[in-house]
Order: C-alpha cells, then structure tokens, then sequence
C-alpha cells in the first residue's frame, strides 16, 4: 500500500473513531443516563404513591372543581365494582354516601348518576331507601342510574316502585326497570312483566322475557326461543355478530332455570352448530347442568 494510501486509511480510521466517541459521549451515554433517571423516578413514584381510599374519593367529589367532582364519582363507582372494602357497610361511609348523594341532588347530574351506581355496587341495604325517594325527582340517564342501582341491590321491597316505570315514555327507564325487576327476582313482579311483553321497544320485550325466566316463569316462552336461534337474531343489521352471542348466552342461561324440552332442543342446537365456542361452551354447560 502506498504511504499516503496508509496516512489517509489512519486519518480517515481515527476520524471514525472520534466519531464513534463523539456520538457515545453526546447522545448514548446521557440518553443511558435519561432512562436510568426515569425507571428510578417510576420505582420510587410507585413505592410512594398510595392507593385512593373510598374517601378520598368522597373528599375529591365534594371539594373538588366540577370537572374534578364527576371524575372523581366515576373513579368511585369504578373502584366499587369489586368491592373488597367493608368499610362500604360502615355506618360514617353509608352516611357520607347518602349525604353527597343528597347533596348534589339539583347540581351536577353525572356525578350523582355515578354516586347511584357507586350505592348499588356496595350491596349495601341502608342505599335503597335514599334511592327510592330520588326517584320521584329524577329522568333521563340519572334516572337510569338509579333503577339500576336498586336492580344492584337486589332488595325486593324496590319492586313495586319499579313497576309504573315500566309505562314510561323513555325506552331506556322501561328497559333499566325491567332488567332491575329480573335481578331483584321477586315473583310477585310476574304481571308488571309480562305486561312488559307486549312493549313496542324490542329490548323491552327481551329482557321482559329472560327476566321472567329469572323468577321461574315461562310466560316469554316464545320470545326466549327466538332469541336462541341465531338466524332471528341476524335479522336485526344493528346488532354484530359479537353481541349476537351475547344475546344468545343470556338467553341460554336464562332458559336454563326452566325445565322445557323444547329449550333444551334449542339449547343442544347451539351447543353443535354455532361457530362461535362461548356459545357452544355456553350450551354444552347448561346441557351438563340440566342432566344433573
């Protein structure tokens, strides 16, 4: 190699080489540095970072800024979907609960439909009574929110309170209604619901039926069967083949509570044909308890 071919290869490697320690002093190296800063920052974020308690919660909504006050009810109503806390059954939550609940009676409508539902998700009796007397008061969604709610709290006293809901001009408190009267199980409900069979909102009549179905009565025989044949149900374009499914396993375990032949054919049909396997993990479960 000639001499100044060697000179211009060392100039040209020592250039690369400066430029190798350039990049890993100016970008590698602090970036490294960044990185390790941010884990550390985590780590210690997360070790002192102490879980909201139920009333902090309260706290938030009740001395919070209004955007503030609705999230931190939501965030309330979340954490109480699996309530582990029996602090809920306590009697200072119970009546900070009832209180704000009050409270905010003519203010904010979502953060009293988000305190409705955070009641009905503690399982807590003393919640019905100041839900029941809300209700005179109340329409639209917080009205919504608080039948279903009583639906959550499963107490049969709710009941006949529910059952002129079930004429209400607004679909969404007759569907609500209906659904709350399936949970709460009563079978003194049997003629407000069937009643709910002849609704002019589809979703009514639906429920009305896997809620009569609930308290042992077969009187929505012919809507329940229709919803466990998947080709009715394809006949509403509005509804996906996902939520098909989901129609069809309630309906399954619903006419699974009633002892019918012809629930059981129509069950067994699913459990061999249908190409989604929930429903046929469903329908082969209903069929094993049926046998037992």
């Amino acid at each position: 190699m000639d001499p100044t071919d060697r000179t211009n290869a060392k100039t040209i490697a020592s250039k690369r080489s400066l430029w190798i320690v350039t990049i890993h002093s100016f970008v590698v190296i602090p970036f490294i540095i960044a990185c390790v800063g941010l884990i550390v920052f985590i780590f210690f974020r997360l070790l002192t970072t102490e879980e909201q308690t139920i009333y902090d919660y309260l706290n938030d909504v009740k001395t919070g800024s209004s955007h503030r006050s609705w999230q931190a009810a939501f965030e309330l109503s979340k954490h109480l979907l699996y309530p582990k806390d029996a602090e809920v059954h306590s009697k200072r939550f119970v009546n900070e609960m009832i209180g704000t609940f009050v409270h905010f009676g003519n203010k904010d409508k979502r953060i009293r439909q988000y305190l409705a539902l955070a009641m009905g998700r503690t399982d807590e009796k003393q919640f019905v009574e100041p839900l029941l007397d809300a209700m005179a008061g109340e329409e639209g969604d917080t009205l919504v929110a608080i039948i279903q709610a009583l639906g959550l709290l499963k107490d049969e006293k709710s009941g006949p309170h529910l059952y002129n809901y079930l004429d209400n001009p607004n679909s969404k408190v007759r569907l609500s209604a209906v659904i709350a009267l399936g949970n709460i199980g009563d079978p003194a409900s049997a003629e407000a619901l069937k009643r709910a069979l002849r609704d002019s909102e589809v979703n009514v009549v639906w429920d009305a039926s896997v809620a009569l179905a609930k308290i042992g009565r077969r009187d929505g025989k012919s809507v329940l069967l229709r919803l466990l044949d998947r080709s009715y149900l394809s006949k509403f374009t509005e509804i996906d083949a996902d939520e098909q499914s989901k129609i069809l396993i309630t309906a399954i375990k619903a006419a699974t509570l009633i002892s019918d032949t012809d629930f059981i054919a129509a069950i067994r049909g699913l459990s061999k044909n249908d190409h989604n396997t929930e429903v046929r993990a469903a329908a082969m479960k209903a069929l094993a308890q049926k046998a037992n």
